[in-house]
């Protein structure tokens, strides 16, 4: 995107003047200097900035009084960040004469239907343009850095490009924070005006396109509940030996082969708890997913509900006779070992196994439940 900026001046002005020659000693500590201005500026802006949200939202602008020290928290947050990128060798003071002047003209109201959400959306453009500035600024202030300790003298163009950045940065911040209204310009001049019209709209629509996706990702994922099957199971017929039905989902499917309860003495040295069991279930996998999509066999898939209504999660997950965690390729059936440690003597209520949970949210993704009588 080209710079588009007509001759208005933007509501903010940043001045951050070229200070000639430097002390080079005053260089080689900016580091532990300039990061705790950075860090306790940030987290004030974090609160007057939802403060300021907030008064916009129910009054439709910004109290004087708000305003004003968002304003000095604004600025001295430049004032750091020019320090901390050798701007400057003035320590960045709260209040008071300092080389960077930051002064915002107050607006007399802010739309409150541009807050937060179609701000951010129009500001994507600025994001991206950014980045990549943000990423030529470190190799041109350690250039910088070598240049003072070697020559005591800050490189003009450096000294520009990174006051430019700055600039830009903070038009942006404003922008978002509704301190004002008006568009900053795609610009690197510490005096750019105000965004023309054309610069706004093409990046109103730029941004709507990142934020479609996003909706419409978050449409389908409120949308999709997966496949879930429960099915019910005789307890005590497990216990003989008696194999279920398989339950069959989109991606997998299994049956309960068998349940040793107690299984006690098939751990080796392992013993549970005291008034605990171990509780072993063998099933049978297999996958029904696409080629190359595994089915994870991991102790995360599998919980064991007790009488008391409590989940468990595995002690020890295997399959094909390897301890887990493990996996089936697309196609394939494994058996498998999953054991549980349970409280008391009454028998478990639900068997669940998560065959595929594509985010972490319940039920949005295929599970299959047994449930015990």
């Amino acid at each position: 995107m080209t710079t588009d900026a007509v001759d208005e001046s933007y509501p903010l002005i940043v001045d951050i003047g070229y200070p000639g020659s430097r002390a080079r000693g005053s260089v080689l500590a900016r580091l532990p200097l300039g990061i705790p201005v950075l860090f306790f500026s940030l987290l004030l802006n974090i609160g007057a900035t939802l403060a300021i949200w907030a008064a916009i939202l129910v009054s439709g602008r910004v109290p004087s009084w708000l305003f004003t020290f968002q304003v000095n928290v604004g600025r001295w947050h430049t004032r750091g960040a020019a320090f901390l990128l050798l701007l400057t060798d003035v320590y960045p003071v709260f209040e008071g004469e300092h080389p960077v002047t930051y002064e915002l003209r107050e607006p007399a109201e802010v739309a409150r239907w541009k807050l937060v959400v179609w701000k951010s959306i129009t500001a994507v453009p600025h994001f991206v343009v950014l980045f990549v500035l943000t990423v030529g600024l470190v190799p041109v202030t350690v250039a910088a850095w070598l240049t003072l300790v070697v020559t005591g003298r800050h490189p003009r163009p450096l000294h520009r490009y990174a006051t430019g950045v700055v600039c830009w940065y903070v038009r942006l911040a404003a922008y978002l924070r509704s301190l004002t209204d008006e568009f900053p310009a795609f610009s690197l001049s510490a005096t750019a005006g105000r965004s023309s019209r054309r610069a706004y709209r093409v990046s109103a629509v730029i941004g709507l396109i990142p934020a479609g996706a996003i909706v419409g990702f978050l449409v389908f994922i409120i949308g999709f509940t997966g496949t879930h099957v429960t099915n019910d199971v005789s307890y005590t017929e497990l216990r003989t030996g008696e194999t279920t039905p398989a339950a069959t989902v989109e991606s997998g499917a299994m049956r309960l082969e068998s349940v040793h309860d107690p299984a006690d003495g098939e751990l080796g040295l392992f013993r549970p708890d005291d008034d605990a069991r171990y509780v072993a279930f063998t099933i049978s996998i297999s996958n029904r997913r696409s080629a190359g999509e595994t089915v994870p066999i991991v102790a995360s898939s599998f919980r064991l509900e007790d009488a008391n209504g409590e989940l468990h999660a595995p002690v020890l997950v295997g399959v094909d006779g390897v301890p887990g965690p493990g996996s089936i390729r697309a196609g394939g059936t494994g058996d498998g070992v999953v054991v549980f440690e349970v409280p008391g003597e009454q028998p478990p209520q639900r068997f669940i196994w998560d065959v595929v949970d594509y985010i972490a949210i319940p039920r949005r993704g295929e599970t299959i439940e047994w449930v015990f009588r």
